[in-house]
C-alpha cells in the first residue's frame, strides 16, 4: 500500500507467491497530500503508513502536518471512510497500533533529536482529537 503524492489516492498491490500485482487497485479517499516544490515541500512526503493488527484500520502519519485514520478491508485492500481529521501538530513521522487495536501511537520528528513527542490516541474513546494525550 502506498499513498500518492499530490493526490488522495491509495495504491494497493497484492503480494502473493506469484509476485506483485500490476497495475495497482486504487482507493481515492481523504485529503490530498501535497507540498511546495522546494526541499521543504518535498519533505512533506516523509512519513509512515501502517495497517492495524486486526486488518480493519489503516493509519498514516505525514511529516507535513497530518495524521489520518481510515477503515481498511484486509480482504479487498479497499481504503475508505476517513475517521480522523488532519493532525494539529507538525513533523509527524512514525505511526503504530497497539497489539489489541485499541490505541494508535504517533511520533514527531526532530532533526536535533530533542523535542520529539509520542502521541497516544484511544481509538475506542471517540474522535482522536478529543483523546490525544502527549506522552514523553
Amino acid at each position: 500500500m502506498v499513498h500518492g503524492w499530490e493526490s488522495n489516492a491509495c495504491h494497493r498491490f497484492l503480494l502473493s507467491p506469484g509476485g506483485i500485482s500490476s497495475p495497482p487497485a486504487v482507493s481515492t479517499v481523504g485529503p490530498s497530500h501535497e507540498g511546495g516544490g522546494s526541499f521543504n515541500g518535498a519533505a512533506n512526503a516523509i512519513g509512515s503508513l501502517r495497517g492495524s493488527p486486526n486488518g480493519t484500520k489503516l493509519a498514516l502519519a505525514q511529516r507535513g502536518t497530518q495524521v489520518e485514520l481510515y477503515d481498511f478491508d484486509n480482504a479487498t485492500g479497499t481504503v475508505s471512510n476517513l475517521l480522523s481529521p488532519r493532525g494539529l501538530s507538525h513533523r509527524y513521522y512514525g505511526i503504530a497500533f497497539s497489539p489489541d487495536n485499541s490505541r494508535r501511537y504517533t511520533t514527531t520528528y526532530s532533526s536535533k533529536g530533542v523535542g520529539s513527542d509520542i502521541y497516544q490516541d484511544d481509538l475506542q474513546a471517540g474522535p482522536a482529537e478529543a483523546t490525544r494525550a502527549p506522552e514523553r
